[in-house]
């Protein structure tokens, strides 16, 4: 009964926020948070173009990645301002499952404590 929360909670947890909620057949909320975490992610895309000289990004693959590990040392403080957002996202729907669960759980005692 309860296991279809706990499949909500780990779907949530390895593909994003949202997810979870379709196996709960809350289609806004898991619509809301698939939007919103695409938002952010597209919000972050934008965010790091601006920050990205084309002309100095090298052509090969080797060169590419010492130009991405440097850019991600020289701009770690906007990355971890970019993932706070995303990481509240993702715990409001961990939390929104957990409190349909207990929703559920006063819901089944009830009837319960009824027969």
């Amino acid at each position: 009964m309860f296991s279809k929360y706990f499949l909500a909670l780990f779907t949530t947890l390895f593909f994003g926020p949202g997810v979870g909620h379709l196996f709960l057949k809350q289609y806004k909320k898991a619509a809301a948070l698939i939007g919103i975490s695409i938002l952010v992610l597209i919000v972050v895309a934008i965010i790091m173009s601006f920050s990205i000289d084309l002309n100095s990004v090298p052509k090969d693959y080797g060169a590419m990645r010492e130009y991405l590990r440097n850019f991600l040392s020289q701009n770690s403080n906007m990355m971890l301002m970019i993932n706070i957002p995303l990481a509240l996202v993702w715990a409001y729907s961990f939390a929104d499952i957990g409190r349909s669960l207990y929703g559920e759980y006063k819901e089944y005692k009830n009837t319960e404590s009824e027969k």
